[in-house]
C-alpha cells in the first residue's frame, strides 16, 4: 500500500513486466494487502464508516468484491485456492472466518483471542493472544478438526503473520 492521488492508502501490485499498476483510487483508507499467485486474488481490508471489512480483487476479471458488512471490525484477511480467512469482532474478542467461495463460515467461537489467520492447502492457521504460553491453532477444511500447539518442544511460534516450525 501507499498514498493515492486521493490522499488515502491505496494497493498496488507490481506486474510481470515490472510495472507498477493501481488496484484502487478511492476516499477509503486501504491496507493490510495480501495476494496469492496461484488463486489471481488479492484480500485487503477497507475502513468504512469507521469499521474495517474486507476486500477481494479478482485479478483475471479485474473486479472487486466487498465479503464482509458488519457493524463490527474485520482485519487481517489471507488468500489462497483453499479460500480466504480472516479475523472478525464478535463483541467481545476476535473469532476467524472463512469465505470458500460462495460461504462464510465462522470457525471459532470461545473467548480467546483468535487473530492473525493465514490460509494454504487446505488448512487455516492462527495465534491465539492473551494466553502465558504461546499457542497456535491449526483447523483442517477438510475433516473439521482443531489441533491446539502450545510451545511443545521442537516448535516455535512467531507473530505476526507467523511461521509455525514443528519438527
Amino acid at each position: 500500500t501507499r498514498t493515492g492521488e486521493s490522499g488515502t492508502q491505496e494497493i498496488f501490485i507490481r506486474t510481470k513486466r515490472g510495472e507498477e499498476e493501481q488496484i484502487t483510487d478511492n476516499t477509503f483508507e486501504d491496507s493490510a494487502p495480501q495476494y496469492d499467485a496461484a488463486a489471481k486474488q488479492i484480500v485487503w481490508q477497507r475502513n468504512i464508516d469507521g469499521r474495517y471489512q474486507i476486500i477481494l480483487y479478482d485479478l483475471v476479471t479485474k473486479r472487486e468484491s466487498q465479503l464482509t458488512f458488519s457493524r463490527t471490525n474485520n482485519m487481517e484477511p489471507s488468500v489462497s485456492l483453499s479460500g480466504i480467512v480472516w479475523q472478525a469482532w464478535d463483541g467481545n474478542d476476535w473469532e476467524i472466518m472463512y469465505f470458500d467461495g460462495t460461504y462464510t463460515d465462522q470457525l471459532t467461537d470461545n473467548q480467546a483471542q483468535d487473530v492473525a489467520p493465514v490460509i494454504e492447502d487446505g488448512y487455516v492457521l492462527w495465534s491465539i493472544l492473551g494466553s502465558e504460553n504461546q499457542e497456535a491453532r491449526v483447523y483442517s477444511l477438510e475433516d473439521g478438526e482443531t489441533l491446539s500447539i502450545k510451545g511443545h518442544e521442537g516448535g516455535s511460534i512467531s507473530y505476526p503473520r507467523f511461521v509455525l516450525v514443528y519438527d
